[in-house]
Order: structure tokens, then sequence, then C-alpha cells
């Protein structure tokens, strides 16, 4: 359900973004550290933007892996979220992207 209210939150900002214009396309990050199952959310969106008017909107949706920075200065990507660095096998690190849930672009017409 946490997608649901991601996904009205995502269709507010583009509306308020799009100024009244048909939404054509939609291109959305979501990190896997975000908690959001992008196959969950694609189809919330579709019910929200249908209610807007907005039919057919092609919804696309990457599936972004954690990035961190280990201790030892190695910078890596991971979809394991227990996986230690690949150079030290250290676990202390600090995590630079992969938590996050972000509009890339939008087409509007």
């Amino acid at each position: 359900m946490h997608e649901y209210s991601l996904a009205k939150e995502i269709a507010n900002i583009v509306k308020e973004k799009t100024l009244n214009q048909s939404l054509v396309s939609i291109s959305l990050k979501a990190g896997i550290l975000s908690g959001v199952f992008p196959d969950s959310l694609s189809f919330y969106l579709e019910l929200i933007f249908q209610d807007l008017g907005w039919k057919d909107v092609t919804i696309h949706i990457e599936s972004v892996p954690a990035k961190y920075t280990c201790h030892c200065g190695k910078t890596y990507t991971t979809e394991a979220l227990l996986s230690g660095c690949p150079d030290c096998g250290q676990f202390e690190r600090s995590l630079i992207e992969g938590d996050q849930c972000i509009i890339e672009t939008l087409e509007v017409k």
C-alpha cells in the first residue's frame, strides 16, 4: 500500500509540473533500498493517471542498485543487501544512492 501513497504524491507533482497538458510518458528511478516495488507503483500510477484523464501513459521505472563508498576508498554498486566491499570485505560504508525514488523525465503534449 506504500506504493499507492507514493503514486498519489507523484501524480500531484506531475499535475503541478504539466500545467494542464496531457501526460504522454513518465520515467522514474527507484532505488532497491527505497522499498518501492516497481510493478505495484506502475499499477497505481496507471489507475491514478486514468482518473486524471491521462489515458495510455507510458510508465517506465528503472531499478537502481545501491551505490556505496567504503571506508577503504572503494566506490561500488550492488543489488545484494548484505554484501561487503569487493576490495576489503568490510561492511562499514556510506550510501551514495539507491534509497530514493526520482522522477527523471516527463513527456507532455
